[in-house]
């Protein structure tokens, strides 16, 4: 735990001036213990500028750096994740297109971004460096389900439709970028994925009022803006209710 002020009985002529600055936590994993991770905040000069407290997750050690680039598939912890990036281009921090990537998964409660409104989740992908920005699409998506407790009874039936989520580069919230559907245990990812960034990979169940929308998704008949705005919609039909 600890707290960063910044400027705090400075001199007035040393006030950091109005704007918007990007704050990077553990920049090239000083501390390999945690990840490394950025936000950007807008400051006022001459006010006091309240930030929200940030989660730097650590890193499970026992999980290895894997190199990755696009242009193909790529098949991480043991097959749990795999990732087709055959259209994919990647640009990492330092502007490289290929590097290495740790990967684990994680719980929401130590998640450095929160959700969205529309980002029903537990648990996501959280892959590290942070801030590496995908050009292109990722071209698919392919997720084992965890077992709760020893169990899949909480999965619903092949055929059931979730909301694939990623970090929104602008808000830094968990959004849907995308739609996948349940198979055999597993989310596979239907129609165009739109990830900005790979910090966040993942899915979210979602109510059965959802999947009318989420089908049209996945057929390409609606946008992704549509698509959100069809179940902000939903959501706040059912909540009105």
């Amino acid at each position: 735990d600890g707290a960063y002020h910044f400027g705090f009985g400075d001199a007035a002529k040393n006030n950091i001036p109005s704007g918007e600055y990007t704050l990077e936590f553990n920049p090239e994993f000083k501390d390999t213990r945690y990840g490394s991770i950025s936000f950007r905040e807008s400051v006022v000069e001459g006010r006091m500028n309240p930030m929200d407290l940030r989660t730097v997750p650590a890193l499970d050690p026992t999980i290895n750096f894997v190199p990755v680039q696009g242009g193909g598939e790529v098949t991480l912890l043991g097959g749990d994740l795999v990732m087709d990036l055959t259209d994919t281009r990647l640009v990492f921090p330092d502007q490289n297109t290929s590097g290495p990537i740790h990967v684990q998964f994680t719980d929401f409660s130590q998640f450095p971004y929160p959700l969205g409104p529309l980002g029903y989740g537990h648990w996501l992908y959280f892959v590290q460096p942070g801030g590496i920005a995908v050009e292109g699409s990722i071209t698919g998506l392919d997720i084992a389900m965890p077992a709760i407790m020893g169990s899949y009874d909480y999965v619903p039936d092949n055929g059931y439709y979730v909301v694939m989520l990623g970090l929104d580069d602008r808000s830094q919230l968990i959004v849907p970028v995308g739609v996948g559907q349940i198979e055999n245990y597993r989310v596979r990812s239907v129609g165009e994925l739109q990830y900005q960034r790979l910090d966040a990979i993942g899915y979210g169940m979602v109510p059965y009022e959802w999947q009318e929308t989420l089908a049209k998704y996945a057929n390409g008949d609606i946008s992704l803006e549509l698509m959100r705005a069809e179940l902000s919609s939903v959501v706040n039909s059912t909540s009105g209710q």
